[in-house]
């Protein structure tokens, strides 16, 4: 069987991409967005960076621990955070959310929304910060058998249960291969399989999370070594947005400068002086 040919170009994978450029550790910006009212409520970010390179088993015994940390309002971050009766720290937000990216690196997100416009300031994301933190520590810090530790076992177990149900849902769907806006869920399913050990792989992740229900269903508290090894005992990146309406008379400008030039143009490349006459032939050559 003749060689294949020679090639010039190298295989490129995600092990040979280049390493991600972080900024620096623990930095926290201030975003403006345009937008004409300041008052108008914004997001709030936490974002431990790509540094993971992490097992299947991990990545999603990984999400389920961050979905039922701060996934919605039945969560210890909602509690923290968003309900009135409870929190202990009040931005004005009114919904958490999170994700564990599949991304290579792994990155975690923990949000907030509908932020006050009077805590949209660097020492209202160093305070939230801080409040995530000492909530994680706190639940690695938990001895073995305690109650609240059970309780979280049992939250994260609804969400092994919610995933299997999932899982089976998606399977039992058509894939809709070649149709228009059918979305990369396939993609993902499938890119996040490959990292599997072994030849055969459940498309239902029946094996992992079975694993995953006996490390949480366990008396020793399976967070104490985890959430460091993880990562999400260090300082994550911060962020909030600003509504600015400086910049967006600043956009608006620039973008009414720029229709000018391009009608000043056009005008010079038809021969007419006035604008609609102009708008008129460039609508029927286009």
């Amino acid at each position: 069987m003749p060689a294949p040919p020679a090639t010039d170009h190298a295989i490129v994978t995600e092990a040979t991409l280049p390493a991600p450029r972080a900024g620096a550790p623990g930095m926290i910006q201030v975003v403006e967005y345009s937008y004409s009212d300041t008052a108008n409520p914004s997001p709030m970010l936490l974002a431990w960076p790509a540094t993971r390179a992490l097992s299947l088993d991990d990545q999603v015994l990984l999400s389920l621990f961050v979905d039922a940390f701060a996934g919605d309002e039945s969560t210890d971050l909602y509690k923290l955070l968003i309900d009135g009766k409870t929190r202990t720290l009040d931005v004005g937000a009114r919904a958490v959310s999170s994700t564990v990216s599949s991304d290579l690196g792994q990155p975690i997100y923990i949000g907030l929304s509908g932020v006050a416009p009077a805590h949209q300031t660097a020492a209202d994301v160093a305070a939230v910060r801080t409040a995530v933190h000492d909530a994680l520590a706190k639940l690695a810090a938990l001895p073995d058998g305690d109650p609240a530790l059970a309780a979280f076992a049992a939250r994260v177990q609804s969400r092994i249960t919610a995933r299997r149900r999932a899982l089976a849902a998606f399977l039992d769907a058509p894939p809709r291969f070649g149709y228009r806006g059918t979305g990369s869920e396939w993609m993902t399913h499938l890119h996040a399989l490959e990292r599997a050990p072994g030849f055969a792989r459940s498309l239902t992740e029946r094996e992992i999370l079975d694993r995953a229900a006996a490390i949480v269903g366990g008396r020793e508290n399976p967070w104490r070594s985890r959430l460091p090894a993880w990562g999400l005992l260090d300082q994550p990146y911060g962020v909030v947005a600003r509504p600015s309406p400086a910049l967006q008379r600043q956009v608006a400008g620039q973008r009414a400068a720029r229709i000018q030039a391009e009608i000043a143009r056009l005008q010079q490349e038809y021969g007419t002086a006035d604008t609609a006459a102009t708008l008129a032939r460039y609508q029927a050559d286009y």
